[in-house]
């Protein structure tokens, strides 16, 4: 039962971080600026430049999801909106 568990736990690692990558490789796959989309079209350069740290987007992908991931363990999963 122990080993099932322990196997369970590590699939579930697994899961959470190809989850993560895949979401992360999304947001810069879809077309336009991902803080463009998120502020509407008339949101200023200023703004912009503001909002893209906090939400990590200047990051590389590898970052984005160690970011959140050692957040995770924190127990930080974020902000809500």
């Amino acid at each position: 039962m122990r080993r099932y568990v322990v196997i369970r736990l590590g699939l579930a690692r697994v899961v959470i971080v190809m989850s993560m990558v895949f979401l992360s490789v999304l947001v810069h796959l879809v077309p336009g600026d991902p803080v463009k989309i998120i502020l509407g079209p008339r949101a200023s350069e200023s703004l912009s430049r503001l909002v893209r740290p906090e939400m990590d987007l200047d990051e590389s992908v590898v970052a984005q999801v160690w970011n959140f991931l050692s957040g995770a363990i924190r127990g930080d999963l974020g902000q809500i909106s």
